[in-house]
């Protein structure tokens, strides 16, 4: 018997879609409505196998669970072997969650995982954290908040910007933690002008240890904050989708990527860097 989250997509796949080798499928997106029918449909199945039943209620987390952690080690091997694979819809349609993809000749089924390269690794630059209150450090913690506050705090990005990125920034703002908007949540936002005097904004997911860089998510929230600040008509050029991820003890991994988010964007990496903080930072572990 298959994980809970394999044997959902594997009956979206067969069942709710209605695959065959002739047609493929008719609907490739998959609803959060669709979802919680398929999690109802398999759950008695997973129960009489002895394994855990998923719970219907957050359809929402459903995709996002799978990319947060490990999207590749469940996605049906009995679709990989039909050329099938899975990616982002949320935002492609009413309750859209995620969609089946058909694989061209040559491509591969999921992206490697964001990591540092070598280069990163071996040039790791050390930031102080001396100036951040013992008080604020003994509430510190391992979710994706602190990460984003202390990132604040410490002038992580900024520190990025400074010293390792070729966009040409001039001055930069911090402008506050946890935007929700309709098609993604930025954990952090920040205001940049370059040395043009262009106004760009940036839209940076935190993510922890045990978390992946899902790259179409960072690229769908930078979307949808360009188009909430250009619905408000403010003059903003663009906006830089970022990442920052906790990859040890008072560690934090932060890749810039290309500020091309339109929809065949890739989210090619531009710069990253590796900062450490010292001392240590509880939390950021």
């Amino acid at each position: 018997m298959a994980s809970a989250k394999t044997a959902v997509i594997e009956y979206l796949f067969l069942v709710t879609k209605g695959y065959t080798p002739q047609n493929g499928i008719a609907e490739p997106v998959v609803t959060m409505d669709e979802v919680v029918a398929a999690i109802e449909a398999t759950n008695p199945l997973l129960i009489d196998a002895g394994k855990r039943p998923l719970s219907p209620r957050n359809p929402a987390n459903f995709w996002k669970d799978l990319t947060r952690n490990n999207l590749e080690g469940l996605w049906p091997q009995s679709l990989l072997e039909r050329g099938w694979t899975g990616k982002d819809a949320i935002g492609d349609g009413e309750g859209a969650c995620f969609r089946f993809v058909l694989l061209s000749d040559g491509q591969v089924a999921f992206r490697a995982d964001v990591a540092p390269s070598e280069e990163a690794l071996a040039n790791v630059i050390v930031l102080e954290s001396l100036s951040m209150p013992l008080a604020m450090k003994a509430l510190g913690r391992t979710d994706e908040n602190w990460l984003a506050q202390v990132g604040a705090r410490l002038r992580v990005v900024e520190t990025h910007f400074a010293a390792v990125s070729e966009f040409g920034a001039a001055e930069m703002t911090f402008l506050q933690t946890g935007i929700k908007m309709g098609q993604g949540e930025v954990d952090a936002a920040y205001s940049l002008l370059d040395v043009d005097g262009g106004h760009w904004l940036l839209a940076v997911e935190a993510k922890g240890k045990r978390d992946k860089i899902h790259v179409p998510q960072i690229i769908r929230s930078a979307a949808s904050l360009l188009a909430q600040v250009r619905e408000r008509e403010q003059d903003v050029v663009g906006v830089l989708p970022m990442a920052m991820k906790v990859i040890g003890p008072s560690r934090i991994y932060v890749v810039e990527f290309d500020p091309d988010l339109g929809a065949g964007s890739t989210g090619t990496i531009v710069a990253e860097s590796i900062i450490e903080l010292r001392p240590e930072v509880p939390g950021i572990a």
